[in-house]
């Protein structure tokens, strides 16, 4: 068939465009148009079937009738494109459409297309595609008439090709829409097809278009813009075209075997090919050789790959040496790179064909790439590297076994000369082992696993060194014996997790953990032998015991231990229940949560909970509930979500046996085992009913009022979830009403996530429960409301809008707003009765609006309100009646806008005051301006979100209802941008922000043309204010360009995917260019540019699409630096920070030239991903790098030191480029820019130039003429290498000898810092060369240095840390060095004490610091103190150096010569104070506290001297009062503390438990506490009375310190209470190892039973009382801060809830536990005198103790109210009637008289507390009797 196009030089201006083509945009047919509607809406795919199949019906009945319907058919090819893709919908389109039918289909449409073509010049892509599409979908089925069809369809799909190609040369590859480049794939894929199908017409396609295709594909290749993909297809099309195409143009190929070789430069002499007498130049771009021989690979037949050979080589070898070729090249394009990569794997399923003869040379240039690409930045190749490299070592074994050795042990030679931590030793390991055997593997690395665990813990290479040992390890067990390969494998491991040293097991905790659990896997009974029954273990242990048992719970892994399954004290025959429960209060987070997994978590979703199981859930979640870490709250609601969703399933299963064995019953009444098997599931039936019902009100008990967040939202969330399992009845059983009010108290919660929960609670609950059951309270409830909505706290408004929607739950709801006239029955819809109350109460006060404002009206709170019910409103209902209320609505927003602009616009909206205002006083007018310019920003900010909240319903909506009009959408539109461009209030933009990227997101989407095009139009008008082309006034450029970064970031963050981010690319060209422009006029622009720019580059969203405009930006921002003006350079500055976290990511160290190893990139992976930069940062340091005045250098050498070398050689020499350059940098005269320099230099230092680059350095200094910046640029540069380099080999002597005129003329030609950076590069040295031999050389330094220390010359330059440095060389040589003698220790002690006694301050503090981090070194098992803990204070990093240099022997040493001298010294200076400022005195205490020695020698008796040390605490000073704590903590240990007086010492610790105490002091009080636990927790405390109960509150308040360290650290002392409870008990501990430290929350329950055990029952009452009744101090409290027992505003884990249970069960066993022969049962005591006399003791324990918690007025209403219980108790007499008239009396009288009495803040407590006091008397029975908890 000839061409359908009439003629064919149009195609270069054939038109395409992408709209809905013709007929398909309108349905006229009704039929047809609901047919169209229930395929949009339907999601069930069976209901889409149906509509198709009568779509198509109709279509064929039309076609029957010889009128097509051309409708219908345009709707089967758009549905058939959207449904094509599914599978089993592909299926059922083939057969429902059937082959006469589709053909039917293709002709006409190919005619619609080609008489569009003839007539219009246009082509529809869509139409286009659904045509392609179907020939697609139906060419593979039965009884298509393929032949017919292509002989019809492939002239078009070559002038469509025809098309691209030509339009290729004319436009920009870029410029293409997705939607013609995906019809041009699909296009190719049809030719492609037709070529390799064997029908009639292929001869046609050989003689005509055969050379036509190739001429166009070699267009297409040739383009270095086109994709990857497309080359492929045409390279398919040439090698397919040069298998068929005429004899006569194969005569001009040279390889008539091959010819498409010819295409490349490397096979083709003449550099071109002649194809229908046109000269087709070869390809030399990279991307299409590579094209072409990835072509090869994936089309020639294995066998033609051997066979066919060019050169004498096999075709195989070429493509392969080829590929590599093109891998070696310098390659600039990720996606060429992805491309080599892909080809070269697909190279390796061919590798056994490979020549012998070849086989070498090959086999070690794949290595050679395989190494290099496998830790390739991109995910891609790396994947592709590896594999290929896993089918090398395929190919070595296929050697092997083929008896050739030599490819094995290339490859095993090269893998072990790899570094330790490079990834492809790991890889080549895997491989070995899974390809080559084990055997060899383990002869070439005898200690394979030592090795792989000396780097199992380097944080860059964990993940995979893990992955190798466990590979190895699960390959050598199916080999071995398993006694022997637990030894090999699984003993190391474990031998790591139990090291006593925590920092040790801790840094290897997650690798082991992987390890054991692997074995564990492969062999279930190694746990047990490492984790006997009696072993406890330590943290790390415990946690992989867990993670085991979670493993064994998920995959069904049953014990092997038959003696556990008939023993009750082990759950599930896996574990001890006792060592469970524990792991439930472990004070590791994920010891938690993963035992919590292992209970909840199970093979079976339906296996039934034990009574454990529901017991540990329920403890759980009690001492857990108030977790710190979000991230664990999240999995812990996850797992009772997945515990409640197997109790469904669970009890489903339960019922359903229950009901079919009480059936078989009633069948086979009296059968023993069904009485038996039933009674079983009753009980079952029973235990989850109990369990349910206890969870729901133990969640319910903790929606308090003093309830802290964390539990009240777990609570909440959970309680949602249960809700669910529980009947409507039991439900509404589980809550009272208290309950019901402290809910609904949590609608006025400050989280906005509480109060969603709390009313999906409350609407389950009847509105009765909450008031709502008259008119008259409902009417009051929405006035109240009302009125909150009006309040100026934001807070409050939120509130009422949940309050509001609350109340429409009440039946007479409607009733009450009818009284205010807004109710409309009829619509019934509540949400909509809000809205028009709401705009009501808007528009009444906004019609008084007369220019002033009235910031008394809360103007956002009605708008808050208003946008909370459209977000949560159905957007299909009720449309029509919300039609004029938006509309009423914008306009009433957008006329308060013309009052509320002029505040925030203002240059200085702070200070504004409207013109209207009255004059006041200068602190009311300022009072009054911030006032004014919060409610305007908090109007504006809500308004932004409403208009956000109605564009976006108003465009979902659009194609039913117009909900706003068009003119008022623009005007909404206009305002943001007035917001945008005139806004000076930083947080009115950031807020608009929010809004306008919605409606910008909503306007992309719009099918409204008008509303479609704003965004493009307004991002025209502010790149036009950016370039210049505009001027606007208003826009401030001072404040980083106000809003209008805001502006164009919500446009280019919201153009859909569908736009090819063609916006974004054009704003982007455009912004750089104005950037770059140097008039001197344009620095305004180019400060508007660089603002947008960066916030640009800041934004997630366009995270990789900035990427390709890293160079532009880092280039921009090094030539604004250069410039004048200190506003460009601003700009520019932090563009360049942007960039900076851009490429490097988040910063996540505090220093910014420190940086950690993430925050680095090779050299390779920088300059690939940013090759403009490479030229461009070479020139730029060339020409700065001896300015001394640059302000470019520091930025630049910023970004070099963050590189660093990548294991490829070909990079060296570009990385060598830098540093000839950089070394010139080391002599400027800024100390930044040389230390930069230094460090930029390291990295480009090859290792084999180490050495020779170690002595250019010290020949450099020894040279005469060198200067102090010169020097000390070089000495930067050799400490940085000594560090990071080993150097063995270097001539240490000769270099010292060369350089050590250095420290004898310090303070002359060098500066003191100088010398100091050479002392610490000749440490390093002699700490490196710990044999160093000559002590000749040492004491020549040695003796100048002490030159120096005895000279009385006055230093010219700053001294610095010189004599710091100058002590830790004479230390180090001293004691490291020097062969010990009776002269080494003195000498050491006399350099210390010299200087303790000297006046050198900053030497004092040096040696201080010295002697505490020795001691600290020498008990490294001892806790830090809580300054060091809390880094409050830091060891210096000189001392850090000199004594980790020393080994712990030396460091003994030291310590035991110098104890008598230091003895005296400290005794003298605690006495007298002459040698230690007072600022050093903390260090002073903290290196007495080693010394306990002294304290005792001080000559006085004990209780002066802890007089004496209580004296230092009488100061501000709390650093030093936390030292002087631990001081007294460690004096008393030594002592018997019996004969000592504690009150002063009580009143410190009380005060320094504070929580307005700082936290380190704080802190030191838990050390205090938890060393010196025999104060208080013995059989017969020391401290007793008072101050027994004061230290005991005193720990209360440290277990819910805001600080978890503190609160953990508390927690300590209850090991020590579980070991005293249990001696009282004469019982022994039961595990051994570790002891478990314990929640905070478990500690206090420990302690409150303590109290209950030890304090006499008089004090244990009024203490237990107290805590329960603790005042929580409001902010208008008038106690002061310090207030020790305070709870603090910001404190939200002092709680009372947390342990009432606790504390109401222990004072029911001290009030209303009977002793023994007293019984009612007997009458000898009745129930009224028990009640009077628990009463009583209640009484008197309150009155006669002090409640240091409880606030005075309260305690004096409790005493109050137990005389008046008791008068009435005494007036009673015993009868039957006693409960109800004692409960009548409590509820009417008691509690209504403490209601009245109390304070405010305490009235809920303390009638809770009362009502649960006497619970038991008001439950009891005359048949049964008072039982306490």
């Amino acid at each position: 068939m000839v061409s359908p196009v009439e003629n064919e030089e149009t195609l270069s201006e054939l038109r395409f465009d992408n709209g809905l083509y013709h007929s398909q945009a309108t349905t006229e047919n009704a039929e047809l148009k609901e047919l169209v509607m229930d395929l949009g809406q339907s999601m069930n795919e069976d209901d889409q079937k149906k509509s198709i199949q009568r779509l198509v019906d109709m279509y064929k009945s039309s076609v029957e009738r010889e009128a097509e319907d051309v409708q219908a058919k345009n709707v089967i090819l758009d549905f058939l494109a959207k449904y094509s893709l599914k599978k089993m919908m592909k299926k059922f389109l083939q057969a429902v459409i059937g082959p006469d039918v589709a053909i039917a289909i293709v002709k006409s449409t190919r005619d619609e297309i080609v008489e569009r073509i003839n007539k219009q010049g246009c082509c529809n892509i869509k139409q286009c595609y659904d045509l392609v599409n179907l020939a697609y979908l139906m060419q593979t089925t039965a009884n298509f008439q393929y032949d017919v069809t292509i002989e019809y369809l492939f002239p078009l799909y070559f002038v469509l090709f025809e098309a691209f190609v030509k339009k290729t040369k004319l436009e920009v590859a870029n410029s293409f829409s997705d939607d013609f480049i995906t019809l041009m794939h699909a296009v190719l894929k049809q030719i492609l097809f037709a070529m390799a199908k064997i029908v009639p017409y292929t001869e046609t396609i050989a003689s005509v278009y055969c050379t036509k295709l190739i001429v166009l594909c070699h267009t297409v290749i040739a383009d270095e813009k086109l994709s990857f993909d497309l080359k492929t297809k045409c390279c398919l099309i040439i090698l397919y075209s040069s298998t068929i195409f005429p004899d006569v143009y194969r005569n001009n190929f040279k390889l008539k075997s091959c010819p498409f070789l010819e295409f490349l430069d490397k096979y083709n002499d003449k550099g071109y090919i002649v194809i229908a007498d046109q000269k087709l130049p070869v390809f030399k771009h990279i991307e299409s050789v590579v094209a072409i021989y990835a072509t090869m690979l994936g089309v020639v037949p294995q066998q033609r790959l051997v066979e066919v050979k060019v050169n004498d080589q096999p075709l195989v070898v070429l493509l392969f040496s080829g590929l590599l070729e093109c891998a070696r090249g310098q390659i600039s394009a990720n996606n060429v790179i992805v491309e080599i990569s892909r080809a070269i794997s697909t190279i390796g399923k061919h590798l056994k064909i490979i020549p012998a003869d070849r086989s070498k040379q090959l086999f070690l240039e794949s290595i050679f790439y395989a190494w290099g690409h496998i830790d390739h930045f991109i995910d891609s190749v790396r994947n592709y590297s590896r594999q290929f490299f896993a089918d090398l070592a395929m190919w070595a074994a296929h050697e092997k076994n083929s008896g050739k050795l030599e490819l094995a042990a290339i490859l095993l030679q090269y893998v072990k000369d790899l570094g330790p931590t490079q990834t492809a030793k790991f890889l080549g390991i895997e491989n070995i082992a899974l390809h080559l055997g084990l055997d060899m593997l383990l002869r070439t690395f005898a200690e394979l696993q030592d090795a792989l665990l000396a780097v199992v813990a380097e944080p860059t290479v964990s993940d995979q060194a893990c992955k190798t040992y466990i590979l190895v390890m699960e390959k050598h067990f199916e080999e071995v014996e398993t006694e022997e390969w637990v030894a090999h494998w699984v003993a190391p491991a474990t031998r790591l997790l139990k090291n006593k040293n925590p920092n040790v097991s801790r840094m290897y905790l997650v690798p082991c953990q992987r390890i054991i659990i692997k074995a564990f896997q492969l062999q279930p009974a190694i746990l047990w032998k490492i984790f006997p029954d009696d072993y406890v273990g330590n943290t790390q242990e415990s946690c992989v015991l867990l993670k085991c048992l979670h493993y064994a719970r998920l995959n069904g892994v049953k014990a092997t231990v038959d003696a556990r399954e008939k023993c009750c004290a082990y759950w599930r025959s896996l574990i001890e229940k006792e060592k469970m429960m524990k792991f439930a209060v472990h004070q590791d987070d994920e010891i938690r949560i993963t035992a919590l997994a292992a209970v909840v978590d199970t093979q079976k979703s339906t296996e039934i909970f034990l009574d454990f199981e529901f017991e540990f859930l329920l403890t759980y979640i009690r001492f857990n509930i108030t977790s710190q870490i979000p991230n664990i709250r999240k999995q812990m609601i996850t797992y009772y979500k997945k515990a409640f969703t197997r109790y469904s399933a669970g009890y489903y299963v339960i019922t359903k046996h229950r009901e079919n064995l009480l059936k078989q019953l009633a069948e086979k009444q009296g059968d023993r085992e069904l009485d038996r098997v039933a009674k079983i599931y009753n009980e079952l039936t029973d235990s989850y009913k109990s369990f349910i019902l206890r969870m729901a009100k133990q969640l319910i008990s903790n929606l308090t009022y003093d309830s802290n967040y964390f539990r009240r939202s777990i609570s909440l969330d959970l309680l949602v979830s249960l809700q669910k399992l529980l009947g409507e009845d039991e439900w509404r059983r589980c809550w009272t009403e208290e309950d019901v009010i402290n809910c609904h108290n949590i609608l006025f919660d400050s989280y906005e996530g509480n109060k969603k929960l709390a009313l999906m609670v409350l609407k389950h609950l009847p509105p009765s429960s909450m008031g709502l059951s008259t008119k008259e309270f409902t009417s009051k409830y929405i006035k109240r409301s009302l009125e909150m909505v009006l309040d100026f706290k934001p807070s409050k408004p939120l509130s009422a809008a949940y309050l509001l929607e609350a109340c429409a739950y009440s039946p007479y709801y409607y009733d009450a707003l009818k009284e205010e006239g807004f109710a409309d029955k009829s619509v019934a819809d509540p949400k909509l009765d809000l809205f028009v109350t709401l705009l009501g109460t808007l528009t009444r006060h906004a019609t008084k609006f007369d220019g002033t404002l009235d910031i008394t009206t809360g103007y956002h709170g009605i708008l808050l309100c208003i946008r909370h019910i459209l977000e949560n409103r159905d957007i299909n209902k009720n449309n029509d009646a919300y039609l004029s209320l938006l509309d009423h609505l914008v306009v009433l927003c957008l006329n308060l806008t013309f009052v509320l602009m002029p505040i925030v616009c203002n240059v200085a909206p702070e200070g504004y005051l409207p013109d209207a205002e009255d004059e006041c006083s200068q602190r009311e007018t300022s009072l009054r301006a911030q006032k004014i310019l919060s409610f305007a920003w908090l109007t504006i900010r809500e308004m932004t979100l409403l208009f956000a909240e109605i564009v976006k319903q108003t465009v979902q909506l659009e194609n039913s209802f117009e909900m706003v009009p068009e003119e008022l959408l623009i005007d909404i539109g206009k305002f943001f941008i007035e917001i945008f461009i005139e806004s000076k209030h930083k947080g009115v933009f950031e807020k608009a922000f929010v809004g306008f990227a919605v409606i910008c997101e909503a306007f992309w989407v719009s099918k409204n043309s008008n509303l479609n095009c704003l965004p493009k139009v307004w991002l025209k008008e502010a790149l036009d204010i950016c370039t210049g082309e505009e001027e606007c006034d208003d826009l401030s450029w001072t404040r980083r360009s106000a809003g209008l970064p805001f502006l164009i970031l919500a446009v280019l963050t919201t153009e859909p995917v569908a736009n090819n981010r063609a916006t974004f690319h054009e704003t982007m060209r455009k912004l750089l260019a104005i950037s770059q422009i140097k008039d001197k006029s344009y620095e305004k622009y180019k400060i508007h540019s660089m603002n947008v720019l960066r916030m640009i580059f800041r934004h997630s969203r366009l995270g990789e699409a900035v990427a390709f405009y890293v160079s532009s930006g880092i280039k921009l921002a090094f030539t604004c630096f250069k410039t004048r003006s200190w506003e460009v350079r601003n700009a520019a500055t932090l563009l360049f920070a942007t960039l900076i976290t851009r490429i490097f990511g988040v910063q996540r160290t505090t220093d910014s030239l420190d940086v950690c190893m993430k925050n680095k990139l090779t050299f390779r992976v920088f300059f690939q991903r940013y090759p403009q930069l490479l030229d461009f940062l070479l020139g730029m340091l060339a020409e700065e790098c001896t300015n001394d005045n640059s302000l470019v250098l520091h930025p630049l050498l910023m970004v070099l030191s963050r590189l660093y070398p990548s294991h490829m050689e070909e990079n060296n020499a570009q990385m060598e480029q830098f540093l000839p350059h950089i070394t010139k940098a080391l002599s400027n005269p800024n100390f930044r820019t040389r230390d930069l320099a230094a460090r930029a230099s390291v990295p480009l230092i090859r290792p084999d130039k180490v050495r020779d680059h170690l002595l250019n350095c010290f020949e450099l200094l020894s040279r005469p003429d060198v200067n102090d910046n010169q020097c000390q640029g070089v000495l930067l540069q050799l400490r940085y290498l000594l560090d990071v380099n080993a150097y063995f080999g270097l001539p240490v002597t000769q270099c010292l000898k060369d350089t050590v005129h250095i420290l004898a003329r310090v303070g002359e030609k060098y500066s003191h810092m100088t010398v100091s950076l050479y002392m610490e590069v000749i440490l390093v040295i002699l700490a490196k060369f710990q044999t160093y031999p000559d002590v000749g050389m040492l004491r020549h330094i040695m003796l100048l240095l002490s030159r120096q220390m005895t000279s009385s010359l006055l230093p010219v330059t700053s001294m610095g840390k010189y004599p710091q440095t100058r002590m830790m060389l004479v230390l180090f040589i001293a004691v490291n060095k020097f062969e010990e003698n009776e002269s080494t220790y003195p000498t050491v002690t006399n350099q210390i004490m010299s200087h303790l006694y000297g006046r050198d301050v900053e030497m004092k503090r040096f040696c201080l610091n010295l002697l505490i981090y020795m001691n600290q070194a020498l008990n490294d098992s001892s806790p830090k103190h809580a300054l060091y803990q809390l880094e409050e204070l830091q060891v210096p990093e000189e001392v850090l150096t000199i004594v980790n240099a020393f080994d712990k022997q030396s460091i003994k040493k030291v310590l035991t010569h110098i104890h008598p001298y230091l003895k005296c010294f400290l005794t003298e200076e605690i006495k007298f104070q002459h040698y230690i400022k007072k600022e050093d005195q903390v260090l002073l205490f903290l290196l007495l506290n080693y010394y306990p020695c002294v304290i005792k020698y001080l000559n006085l008796s004990k209780q002066e001297t802890l007089t004496m040390l209580l004296k230092f605490c009488d100061c501000d000073n709390e650093e030093l009062i936390s030292a002087v704590v631990s001081c007294i903590g460690t004096f008393l240990l030594q002592l018997d503390y019996s004969v000592l007086s504690y009150s002063r010492l009580v009143q410190v610790l009380m005060e320094s438990a504070s929580p307005a105490a700082s936290a380190y002091r704080r802190l030191a009080v838990c050390q205090f506490l938890s060393r010196n636990y025999i104060l208080y927790c013995n059989e017969e405390p020391i401290l007793n009375g008072d101050e027994l109960q004061v230290v005991l509150s005193v720990i209360m308040v440290l277990l819910e310190d805001d600080e978890l360290v503190i609160r953990n650290a508390m927690s300590a002392f209850a090991s020590v209470l579980k070991i005293r409870v249990l001696l009282n008990k004469n019982t022994t501990e039961k595990y051994s190892g570790y002891r478990w430290p314990v929640v905070p929350e478990k500690a206090r329950e420990d302690l409150l039973n303590l109290i209950y055990m030890t304090l006499p029952k008089d004090k244990a009452i009024c203490f237990l009382f107290s805590w329960m009744c603790r005042h929580f101090p409001g902010p208008a409290s008038s106690k002061k801060s310090s207030e020790v027992f305070e709870r603090s505003e910001v404190n939200v884990y002092a709680e009372n809830v947390a342990f009432m249970d606790l504390c109401i069960g222990l004072l029911h066993k001290l009030l209303w536990r009977l002793e023994d022969d007293l019984s009612y049962e007997d009458k000898s005591i009745f129930i009224e005198e028990h009640v009077l006399l628990g009463t009583t003791i209640l009484l008197d324990s309150i009155s006669r103790h002090p409640s240091p918690m409880m606030l005075y007025k309260t305690k004096l209403s409790v005493i109050c109210a137990l005389k008046s219980i008791i008068k009435f108790l005494e007036r009673c007499e015993i009868g039957d009637g006693f409960i109800d008239e004692f409960r009548v009396y409590l509820d009417q009288t008691t509690l209504n008289y403490l209601t009245i009495q109390v304070d405010h803040s305490d009235t809920h407590t303390v009638k809770r507390v009362f009502r649960r006091i006497y619970e038991p008397i008001l439950n009891y029975n005359r048949n049964g009797r008072v039982t306490a908890h």
